[in-house]
């Protein structure tokens, strides 16, 4: 193979990886999420998920800022990043992501400034952009590029800044700087004699670190609007600053809080519409990943209060987010973006994290209310039929907030001006001051009424608003008029007339109409309302008061139009408390019931929206979630509403209980204290008595035989129960079928014999009870398969087998995913969920041997998910096939996307002690609901989709050190990819696939990761970190879940202390044939690794024996330490080919030869190995190191070695003599300065073991040509063709190096560069390498450290020469 070349361009970026250092939001004829990755812009469909252009911006500086400008005419983009900056339109972003994504597309016009650029506006009118820099200058540049300075102030070094308050033509600039100063001064902008001076207006010395992050705003206190600016800094604070008086001298702080636990990068303020009179929210991010929610409390003195913390990447640092209110739109919290240094891209809202509480009193009530009365006994088959829709309690519902108010009153007597009020009101919701009410909303109303006569006033009023539940009516009474809130007395009740609308089902265009009357001495006022519904919400609604009597007559009409979302309520109460008043009482029942409920026992979701309940006296209770066509909500309640039923009283589930539900037929067995199983139907609500056991039930599990591996769920499946009782060492076998009247109906029943020792946790019925899995509490998986026809003589004894995997309770057991109904006993592939925090997929084999079941089992994939340790359960998604796991971290329940690598659902519960019950949403949104037991409270919490949507779901957190090319295999598609796998500082390895989709995340290494390598079949990967830890993973394909590893060895480690760093490894492999006949390979593993005490190790490993690895032989250097390492052969065309020396790089610059004939083979005697040769390369550290075998024994290897000294190094080693004592020779050619800083990758563009077919004869002169590819620390990918004279002896004279292409990188402290074939070339492109008929393969260049690149190098042809690039330059 050969690699070309292009002409076009050497190296041209493939996929990436990088930080996200900008984002925005931005609406244009759609809704979209721009991004800044490295220098390319991202615009994704916030709606899709779909990324729809991609963008290079900058020839090399990473974006650092995005600034969306939208006019009626324009849609403008201003981007800055460092020195640089761009302005963009929509039409100028051209480059549409293809099948084949090329990032190479031309960038734009980029503008240089004199200091980093840290914040701008833009004034579309006048198409200039103002810019603050890091000296603390203001400039003005044109949208054609002229640019000029405008104005600034002391020349501070700052670190943030933010250009606000831009009316009346002047800007204000508050900055941040990085002494921890926070200043605030401002200039005038307009032009008539030149620019106004700038004013300083306030230099506070504010912080003990330097200022990160600065915003302004404004803050309602005690009614009167303060200006405030937000800082936060590098000592961990965030502060707020009153700068509403520029004169004034004194202490400027309002609050200060501590925050994140490491340095916070930034703050923002969440859009007015969350703004309150409760206080000011804004959101601040940092470098210990999260992003935190504050509130400024509008109290004497102003407090700040922490409100929650979100944690949606990992690693360190959030560098960007964007604040969007799309409230009016939504109905809901503002959206936020997020934007970390692992790459990924979220979404998600500044919702509160609410769930309702309800004790058992209020249940109770709730069920007076709407039943009064409870079932003794099994209820009837009447169907649940919801209450006829309130029409007064809807609309007092949908009142709560602001509204905008205009009002025309038309008078006959002049002492009472005509004229029109235009203003605002506000329903703020209450206690209620009288029992009989409730609800109760504080209505104020405020303005300006301009008369026709042209006078002005200004004009309040307030009412108080009340329903009564039990008769469902609306009224309106006066305040007393010293307090303007005390309850007088009544003004009107509304008498609503025509049918109800409910408040869920109205449309567009439905009215609601009511009318009042109320006599005022001798007046009398006549209101007429007219309330508009708009699609489930009520959005405008109208009066009309028509006044007369001796002193009044006049007509006053209002129209109310809705602001912006219905503020929250403003009370003290908990969300109990609240939640009790929204439940409406009616007549007293409570003679029909039993006294006490007791307390809550065990719950079983029987739908995604309902739920059972048992409690402490023996009553089943069932829960229904009401969604806003059961319970119409004001949007600012965004917790869960819960309708009450009780279904019946049964002594025997007193005092103990169990509950398995299937929520997917809407059926569930219910198991008491006296061993009685019962089947409940929830279409009937019946309960039937299943069967009964002879002691208390100790397991209860109900599942559908479907559940075996498909993702539908069939109607007519069976349902298999699998039981057992306390101290009895039996698990009861029942296979039922439920009927059409709700009644079940049992096709077989059986009893297992289990272990004394062995407790249920788990169990797993297949075809119909042909086999069993049962999981115990300490990790054991018996497998049965019991005899199922008696009356078949020849059928095999039943199947008891028992292995033992986990090292706590297996909580689930399930079989993955297969197309075939049919499963294959032979290759039956399960997984496990455990409390010891790991999920497990089991590969187990069933083979029938003379009437005797012979079982296999295998551990095909062992995972840790970040979120343990307690796995509670797992489950398929039936829409998406993402892999869900749910369990406790600490004292919050946890739902994990496995699949996508993210939580969905996060509640702060208590911990894993308490009753609890889950079921996820099957519409693959990641919704899903959760209730359980806190202090004697129900709680449940209710979530339509996952808490944050990922739009690019990134890598590492950390840097990333180390990275391998698996070998390549074929996808589906009939096409070739291979597996990167990286490890970094966070102690994690991710495999990804060819397009950085992350497969797996394996983060069983305590320390950072150092090196990784694949064996030859792809089929393990070894890892080394500190710590000594050196580890095999076996890699699996498993279809329908994907990549499987488990951890399938661990090495010894060498030191007592054991805290050595492996700095790097190479792994040779061996195959002898297995004895007695087997067609298969045994292959063993020498792995020989470099510590940090610049020691050498070699390890023996056999995969296909018990024995664990051991050691060969050690070895030790000088007090340098050992960097980089390799493997040389002095015979190159032996096959099969053992390597002979051992080629080693340290600190000290020099290069060393270790003789492998020392090793010993047996694990009794490893031997002590030395140096033997070493020849001095660099001036300092080796960072790299590769080889290059050469064909003709005399030729020896390359070896391209490069560093600290920013040299890159090509030495050659000669092997004279014999092969068994050979002479060691050497020739170096240096390249001084080849990077501006130092070289930490290197990268042959051979895939071959050697370079025989790039050898020619040319006139009698051997030459041997290749490539090297170099990335340093100065984020350079340098190319270099090299040309080698064939001849022994010569030494350096005829070897040429030229540099064929140099291309910037947006990775960061590049770590470690790898090359690798795989995929198809695009014919007919500008990198297409020449006229290969048959077809060409991609040569690819993988670039890790802080972020991961993958560049193209062109094709790889069969035949024919290295086409060079024109005009590249000869090396020294």
């Amino acid at each position: 193979m050969r690699i070309c070349l292009s002409k076009a361009g050497t190296l041209q970026i493939n996929r990436l990886c990088n930080p996200v250092n900008a984002i925005a939001f931005a609406e244009y004829n759609g809704l979209y999420l721009l991004v800044g990755e490295g220098c390319f812009l991202k615009i994704y469909d916030r709606i899709s998920g779909a990324i729809v252009v991609v963008q290079k911006v900058f020839h090399e500086q990473p974006i650092h800022g995005i600034r969306p400008y939208i006019s009626e005419r324009t849609f403008v983009i201003v981007i800055w990043g460092g020195k640089s900056l761009t302005v963009l339109d929509l039409g100028s972003i051209v480059c549409v992501w293809p099948s084949d994504l090329d990032f190479n597309a031309q960038h734009m016009l980029e503008h240089e400034t004199d200091a980093w650029i840290l914040d701008v506006y833009c004034d579309l009118l006048k198409e200039e952009v103002y810019f603050v820099t890091a000296n603390n200058h203001v400039w003005k540049i044109s949208f054609d590029g002229r640019a000029r300075h405008v104005a600034s102030v002391s020349s501070s070094m700052i670190y943030c800044a933010e250009i606000g308050w831009h009316g009346n033509n002047r800007i204000f600039i508050a900055v941040g700087t990085i002494f921890g100063d926070v200043l605030l001064w401002s200039f005038d902008k307009t032009e008539q004699g030149g620019p106004a001076g700038p004013i300083t207006h306030h230099k506070i010395a504010g912080h003990e670190g330097s200022v990160f992050g600065i915003r302004m705003s404004n803050f309602l206190h005690n009614g009167v609007v303060t200006r405030v600016l937000i800082s936060c800094s590098d000592d961990r604070t965030i502060k707020i600053w009153n700068v509403s008086d520029s004169t004034s001298t004194g202490d400027k702080l309002l609050a200060s809080v501590m925050g994140h636990a490491s340095r916070i990068w930034g703050v923002d303020i969440l859009p007015s519409a969350s703004q309150t009179e409760a206080g000011l929210l804004f959101m601040s991010r940092g470098e210990d990943g999260t992003v935190q929610r504050w509130q400024l409390k509008n109290v004497n003195p102003p407090r700040l209060q922490h409100e929650w913390t979100c944690s949606h990447h990992s690693g360190k640092n959030v560098w960007a987010m964007a604040v969007y209110d799309d409230s009016m739109r939504q109905q809901r919290s503002p959206a936020i973006a997020t934007g970390g240094a692992d790459g990924r891209v979220t979404q998600f809202r500044a919702d509160d994290n609410l769930y309702s509480t309800f004790v058992m009193d209020q249940v109770r009530n709730n069920i007076i209310r709407r039943q009064g009365t409870l079932q003794q006994q099994s209820p009837t088959s009447e169907p649940y039929i919801r209450p006829a829709a309130r029409q007064a309690r809807s609309i007092i519902l949908s009142l709560e907030g602001m509204w905008s108010l205009s009002r025309r009153i038309e008078s006959a007597n002049p002492a009472y001006p005509s004229g029109t009020l235009r203003g605002e009101a506000k329903f703020q919701a209450r206690n209620s001051s009288d029992k009989a009410f409730s609800i109760e909303y504080l209505y104020s109303e405020w303005g300006e009424y301009h008369t026709d006569r042209g006078l002005t006033m200004k004009a309040t009023r307030e009412y108080v608003y009340r329903y009564k539940a039990d008769i469902d009516e609306m009224s309106v009474w006066f305040v007393k008029p010293d307090d303007k809130e005390t309850v007088d007395y009544l003004f009107h009740t509304l008498e609503f007339s025509g049918s109800a609308v409910h408040h869920a089902e109205a449309n567009k265009g439905d009215e609601a109409k009511a009318i009042g009357y109320h006599l005022c001495i001798n007046d009398y006022y006549n209101a007429s309302y007219v309330f508009q519904w708009a699609h489930r919400s009520l959005d405008e609604w109208h009066t009309e008061f028509t006044v007369t009597g001796p002193q009044k007559d006049y007509v006053a009409k209002a129209k109310y139009t809705r602001l912006g979302q219905p503020t929250k309520f403003n009370l003290n109460d908990t969300a109990s408390q609240i939640q009790h008043k929204l439940i409406l009482p009616v007549q007293d029942h409570s003679d029909l019931l039993p006294p006490k409920f007791g307390a809550f026992k065990t719950y079983a979701w029987i739908s995604e929206d309902a739920f059972l309940v048992t409690t402490q006296e023996g009553l089943l209770l069932l829960g229904t979630l009401t969604t806003i066509t059961d319970m119409p909500l004001p949007p600012s309640l965004s917790c869960p509403q819960v309708e009450w039923e009780g279904v019946l009283q049964e002594d025997a589930l007193r005092l103990t209980s169990i509950v398995s539900s299937l929520p997917c037929f809407g059926l569930a067995l219910v198991g008491g204290s006296d061993g009685a199983i019962y089947f409940y139907h929830h279409q009937y609500r019946r309960l039937h008595l299943l069967t009964k056991l002879s002691k208390k039930l100790a397991y209860l599990r109900a599942q559908s035989i479907s559940d075996s591996g498909s993702h539908s769920v069939q109607e007519s499946a069976s349902i298999g129960v699998v039981a057992t009782c306390l101290g009895v060492p039996q698990a009861h076998f029942v296979l039922l079928e439920p009927s059409k009247n709700g009644s079940p109906k049992i096709l077989r029943e059986q009893s297992l014999d289990l272990d004394k020792d062995f407790i249920i946790t788990s169990s797993l019925l297949i075809n119909d009870g042909s086999m069993l899995l049962l999981g115990s509490r300490d990790g054991r998986i018996d497998i049965k398969k019991p005899r199922l026809d008696l009356l078949e003589s020849e059928s095999a004894a039943p199947l008891h087998e028992v292995f033992h995997f986990h090292e706590d309770a297996i909580t689930c057991i399930g079989i993955l995913p297969h197309r075939s109904g049919e499963i294959n006993f032979k290759d039956l592939r399960t997984w496990t969920t455990s409390r010891d925090g790991t999920f497990a997929i089991h590969q187990i084999s069933l083979k029938l041997l003379q009437k005797a079941h012979i079982v296999s089992h295998q551990i095909l994939h062992s995972s840790q998910p970040s979120f343990g340790p307690n796995i509670e359960g797992a489950c398929f998604n039936n829409s998406t096939g993402d892999l869900l796991l749910w369990g406790f971290r600490s004292t919050q329940f946890v739902v994990y996307n496995e699949t996508q690598k993210t939580e969905t659902m996060t509640v702060e519960c208590g911990g894993a002690h308490r009753s609890w019950a889950f079921i996820p949403r099957n519409d693959g949104h990641g919704g899903g609901s959760f209730a359980w037991t806190k202090a004697s409270v129900c709680c449940v919490h209710s979530q339509q989709e996952a808490s944050h949507r990922v739009l690019q779901a990134g890598g590492h957190g950390r840097e990333i050190k180390a990275t391998a090319l698996s070998p390549r295999y074929e996808t589906a598609d009939a096409d070739e990819s291979v597996y990167i796998a990286t490890g970094a500082e966070d102690t994690a390895i991710r495999i990804f696939d060819a397009e950085l989709r992350c497969l797996r995340i394996l983060d069983n290494h305590t320390t950072g990761i150092q090196q990784l390598r694949w064996s030859k079949d792809g089929k393990r990967l070894f890892s080394s970190a500190g710590c000594e830890e050196l580890f095999v993973w076996r890699i699996t394909s498993i279809d329908n879940f994907g990549v499987g590893v488990v951890r399938e060895s661990i090495f010894p480690r060498v030191t007592m202390d054991g805290d050595l760093r492996i700095t790097d490894f190479v792994v040779e492999e061996a195959s002898t044939a297995l004895p007695s006949g087997s067609q298969s390979s045994n292959i063993t593993y020498t792995i020989y690794a470099i510590y940090s005490d610049s020691s050498t190790r070699t390890f023996n490993y056999h995969p296909s024996t018990a024995t664990k690895p051991y050691l060969l032989s050690s070895g030790n250097y000088t007090t340098a330490c050992l960097t980089r390492l390799s493997l040389l052969y002095c015979n190159p065309n032996h096959t099969p080919r053992p390597a002979t020396h051992l080629c080693t790089a340290s600190t000290d610059g020099h290069i060393a030869i270790w003789p492998l004939s020392q090793i010993s083979t047996a694990p009794a005697t490893p031997r002590t190995t030395t140096w033997t040769f070493r020849t001095l390369v660099h001036q300092s550290s080796i960072k790299c190191l590769v080889t290059l075998p050469l064909s003709r024994p005399a030729q020896g290897h390359i070896i391209a070695t490069a560093g600290d000294d920013g040299a890159l190094a090509l030495t050659r080693i000669f092997f004279l003599n014999s092969p068994s004592s050979p002479q060691i020779a050497t020739a170096s050619l240096l390249i001084s300065r080849a990077h501006a800083s130092a070289i930490t990758g290197l990268a042959i563009l051979n895939p071959s073991d050697s370079v025989n077919n790039n050898s020619s004869d040319r006139g009698g002169k051997s030459e041997v040509r290749f490539t090297i590819v170099s990335v340093g620390n100065d984020q350079r990918l340098k190319v270099w063709d090299v040309c080698v004279d064939g001849y022994v002896g010569v030494g350096v004279e005829g070897w040429k190096v030229r540099r064929v292409g140099d291309s910037a990188t947006g990775v960061a402290d590049a770590a470690a560069l790898r090359f690798g074939v795989w995929g198809r070339g695009r014919r007919g492109g500008a990198d297409e390498g020449g006229g290969d008929e048959g077809g060409e393969e991609c040569g690819r260049l993988v670039v890790v450290g802080i972020g991961v690149e993958v560049w193209r190098v062109g094709g790889v042809k069969r035949d024919g020469g290295m086409v060079e690039e024109e005009g590249a330059e000869r090396g020294r």
